[in-house]
């Protein structure tokens, strides 16, 4: 798959953003059309953006949080946890079924607004748990 960074910036707190483009290698795409014709489709993106924040000096530990339990309202919900580089890295991605569909998921501006609501619900969630530094 191939992945490029469209565009980083800073936010609150230190808290980073970052839009990323993905796109499928050419045989999987020729297997998908095969599949979506098959099928009645098209139903395969074949390529989408996600959007990330990471939140340096977070402490926590990914075996005690899942995705699904954090009550954050952005897109698709959260698909993507990880510690990297002293910041838990969370992300969502465009790339669910029915977004084929849908122009705003390829819209840079919607989705640095929706990058961007998504690290403010973080910063509340986690500033309230006390688990943000400072």
């Amino acid at each position: 798959m191939k992945s490029e960074i469209v565009k980083v910036w800073d936010y609150k707190n230190g808290t980073q953003c970052c839009l990323k483009h993905n796109q499928y290698p050419e045989e999987f795409i020729e297997e998908a059309n095969q599949r979506d014709k098959d099928f009645g489709g098209p139903f395969t993106r074949y390529e989408w953006h996600c959007g990330y924040v990471a939140l340096p000096g977070l402490e926590t530990d990914l075996t005690e949080m899942k995705a699904y339990e954090l009550d954050v309202d952005v897109h698709g919900g959260i698909t993507f946890m990880k510690n990297e580089e002293g910041a838990m890295v969370f992300g969502f991605d465009c790339n669910h079924l029915g977004d084929i569909n849908r122009e705003k998921v390829s819209n840079l501006e919607w989705l640095t607004n929706e990058t961007e609501k998504m690290a403010d619900q973080l910063i509340t969630l986690f500033n309230y748990q006390g688990r943000l530094p400072g």
